[in-house]
């Protein structure tokens, strides 16, 4: 199934090495997730059966079920990427006719 169609309620399967689809509850199985990109802690958090999963962390230990209770602009990730100004590189961060890594040189 994808993403774009879950919605609060649904079960889904999540595998080894993939991210969980959105924020929830594992119901069956045990793993380690991977919430570095929402904490910045690299600890691997270990998971069991009724803990609460994030959008956006990696399942690292087995393929578990999840139930589904948040997604899309809903999610703890997108909550906290929304207080965020998108960063951008533009043109006029070097000097014209310098290159980035030339910039203060002689």
């Amino acid at each position: 199934m994808s993403v774009e169609r879950l919605v609060a309620g649904d079960r889904v399967r999540v595998p080894l090495g993939e991210a969980f689809p959105g924020d929830g509850v594992l119901e069956d199985g045990s793993t380690q997730a991977d919430e570095s990109l929402l904490t910045g802690e690299s600890t691997p958090v270990p998971k069991s059966v009724g803990d609460s999963v994030v959008a956006g962390s990696m399942n690292l230990g087995a393929p578990v079920i999840a139930r589904i209770e948040r997604t899309g602009a809903d999610t703890r990730f997108e909550q906290i990427a929304a207080q965020f100004p998108a960063f951008r590189i533009t043109a006029a961060a070097a000097p014209a006719g310098r290159s980035r890594g030339q910039q203060g040189t002689t």
